[in-house]
């Protein structure tokens, strides 16, 4: 079993966070997200725990939205989302971001 990746948000700076998109996706190595065996776990101060199991919702598209994080007075609300898109340009476009996207690697 992999040890995962963990992405810390630094709470000096909260001020200048309006949200974040915690979210994951498919790029090599697994065909679907019940061969990944992928679990999101966030944790946010003041707010319950939220578990993912990515395997459990039988999506074959390749990008998850998993919560939004909001900052409310300097505090931030999570929201579950856990909404399915064909690709990140997509799911960008229901979270009205405006990024701008490319090809990329990770090596």
């Amino acid at each position: 079993m992999a040890a995962g990746e963990t992405i810390r948000v630094n709470g000096k700076f909260a001020e200048k966070i309006r949200r974040i998109l915690i979210y994951t996706f498919i790029y090599e190595g697994a065909a679907n997200w019940e061969e990944a065996k992928g679990v999101v776990t966030v944790n946010c101060p003041g707010s319950p725990e939220l578990i993912v199991r990515m395997d459990e919702y039988g999506s074959r598209k390749r990008t998850c939205a998993i919560a939004l994080l909001e900052n409310v007075g300097g505090t931030f609300s999570v929201e579950k989302v856990v909404e399915f898109f064909d690709d990140s340009e997509q799911m960008d476009r229901a979270f009205d971001w405006g990024l701008r996207w490319t090809v990329g690697r990770k090596d």
